[in-house]
């Protein structure tokens, strides 16, 4: 069994995270369209007990976004900490009969490095990749049926420009930023090294008059890595950019093909219904908010239109590839 599959709690486990952080996001893309409906149809100054279900029905999302979003964290977060602890048993046992001769040819800063911070980044796995995209799709589906109930090709065109957003935020950060995340782990690994070994010799150092040396070349270890992450954080930077041109063109977009086909907006009242395919003016501004909703989200159904979580994978995928030869394959 791979390391990364160790690193995967099972479904049984994921499913509450998954159902919990779908009905966060939903939540949050409900407040958003509700808030932007009540506030339009306040500005007719209906009589108060028209709004009654829109003011109620905003307080209850936000109160569910929230209430989800613990439940979605703690369900999550026990499933990934469970399987972790599984991972780092099995990592140790394979450990011992190498140690020490087996390991000779790792450095001490670099096989510690590898034994927590590596195996600790596997918990993106199942929490920044797994969750967060399986919930995020039903969010995102679930958003496109209901504006498709309203705008057929409003819908689409939202569709269109997540699906770019997607495909151009993944392959932006995998070029700008993609090769220094790669040296990132080493780089810390080299660092902790350096650092161990300063502080393990610093008595023999000083004797020989080679502590000075030494330091600079943990400064310079430490240069080396503080050059590839801000390369990494310039990526992700570059492509939040990105992203935010094209979300707010989404907006654009929609309402271009949205205003058109805008008509007066019926008075509240007992006779009031919403039909498909019928645009108004609170509808519409629904329609530019929902957006939003989805974009807001950076650890929910956001997370669907960023490319954090293909950065967390390859995350993931490089702790898993240091932290096998520490130990060997932990599943045998």
């Amino acid at each position: 069994m791979s390391i990364l599959a160790l690193a995967r709690p099972r479904w049984r486990s994921l499913a509450p995270g998954v159902a919990l952080g779908a009905l966060s996001g939903l939540s949050a893309v409900l407040l958003l369209g509700l808030s932007a409906y009540l506030i339009t149809r306040a500005a007719e100054q209906p009589p108060i007990l028209y709004l009654g279900l829109l003011v109620v029905g905003v307080r209850a999302f936000a109160l569910s976004r929230a209430f989800f979003r613990y439940l979605e964290r703690l369900s999550s977060h026990d499933a990934a900490f469970r399987a972790l602890s599984t991972l780092r048993v099995g990592l140790v046992e394979r450990l011992m009969p190498l140690a020490p001769a087996g390991l000779a040819d790792r450095g001490r800063g670099d096989l510690l490095s590898r034994l927590v911070r590596d195996v600790d980044q596997l918990l993106d796995l199942p929490t920044r990749v797994i969750q967060p995209l399986a919930s995020s799709a039903v969010v995102v589906l679930a958003t496109l049926a209901g504006l498709a109930w309203f705008s057929p090709s409003a819908a689409a065109a939202l569709a269109v420009l997540l699906a770019l957003a997607l495909v151009a935020g993944t392959w932006l950060n995998a070029r700008i930023s993609g090769s220094a995340e790669r040296r990132t782990a080493a780089l810390r690994g080299q660092l902790a090294d350096e650092v161990a070994d300063l502080a393990t010799d610093v008595e023999v150092l000083l004797a020989y008059g080679a502590a000075d040396e030494h330091i600079r070349r943990v400064e310079r270890a430490d240069a080396r890595l503080r050059t590839a992450e801000l390369r990494a954080s310039a990526g992700a930077g570059v492509v939040s950019a990105v992203l935010t041109g094209l979300t707010g063109a989404a907006v654009l977009a929609m309402l271009l093909l949205a205003v058109p086909g805008v008509q007066p907006s019926a008075p509240l009242g007992p006779e009031f219904v919403l039909s498909p395919g019928s645009v108004d003016g609170p509808v519409l501004a629904v329609l530019a908010l929902c957006r939003g909703g989805l974009r807001g989200r950076g650890r929910g159904a956001g997370r669907l239109v960023r490319p954090t979580a293909g950065a967390r994978l390859g995350g993931a995928h490089r702790g898993a590839h240091r932290a096998v030869p520490a130990g060997g394959d932990p599943g045998r």
